[in-house]
């Protein structure tokens, strides 16, 4: 395979690794900023306060020391634990010498670092433990070895991904909704692709967005009891933009399978 002469000096940056190794896709990365992205920014509007421009720039501030540190464990599932079992996945065309390592720790922490510093959140002792959390939950999955096993290591991670870039902007009575939606409306369907890629499961209609829309719609009776019991509409708001957006790819698929049997019937 050849590698771009860019992709070592790029993926020694924060988010430069993570499109090195997985976002070569722009489907996948508009995915990823629909999916996430922008429920993520419009919680720190609803739960933080904050108008929408400066709810994105703390977003992009989160999200980047987050990515900081999470693409310390990509580095490291890459290089060691996919070297050691027997599915691992490389997915980086180059050698991870020590000197380019250390350039990526090095970068690294000195972005998270000054983010914090920057934001006060370093200061915010459910920051710190979340990002405590991050390193203890990636630790344990390229330590444990079982693909079952890891499925609880995997779903931690899933729902941190989502929660740590907003943390910072959250208050201490929206934690658990910024949690609850995270685990209905995001992390189910990493789960499924994570159990899809061990071949612990085979359902290839995990990847349409029929069935992404049909998942979030059967659970609209436990979105709207979360909503009562947190007091906030704002699981009902993103339980309805979940539907939209699902709903959105469920129609781009299905028109895509339109057009080659229109064609063939000119």
């Amino acid at each position: 395979m050849t590698i771009s002469r860019f992709e070592r000096p790029l993926s020694l940056f924060p988010f430069g690794y993570l499109l090195v190794s997985r976002g070569k896709d722009p489907w996948e990365l508009l995915y990823m900023v629909g999916n996430s992205w922008i429920p993520a920014t419009w919680l720190i509007v609803r739960l933080g306060g904050l108008d929408p421009l400066h709810a994105m720039l703390t977003f992009v501030l989160g999200y980047l020391a987050f990515i900081s540190c999470y693409e310390l464990g990509y580095l490291t599932n890459d290089s060691w634990d996919a070297a050691r079992s027997a599915g691992g996945r490389r997915r980086i065309g180059f050698a991870v010498t020590p000197f380019y390592l250390l350039l990526f720790v090095a970068i690294r922490s000195a972005v998270w670092a000054a983010i914090g510093l920057f934001t006060g959140w370093i200061t915010q002792l459910p920051w710190l433990c979340g990002y405590a959390a991050l390193v203890a939950a990636f630790a344990l999955h390229n330590v444990l070895q079982s693909p079952t096993i890891r499925i609880a290591s995997f779903m931690q991670l899933s729902i941190l991904r989502f929660l740590l870039p907003i943390l910072g902007a959250l208050t201490a009575g929206t934690y658990l909704v910024a949690v609850a939606i995270a685990f209905l409306f995001y992390t189910i369907f990493r789960l499924l692709s994570y159990l899809d890629s061990k071949d612990l499961l085979k359902m290839d209609e995990r990847r349409t967005g029929q069935f992404k829309l049909a998942i979030v719609a059967v659970q609209a009776p436990i979105a709207i009891l979360l909503s009562v019991l947190a007091g906030s509409t704002v699981i009902a708001e993103l339980f309805v933009y979940y539907l939209a957006l699902y709903g959105l790819i469920s129609l781009r698929e299905r028109t895509r399978r339109q057009v080659p049997a229109g064609l063939g019937l000119q």
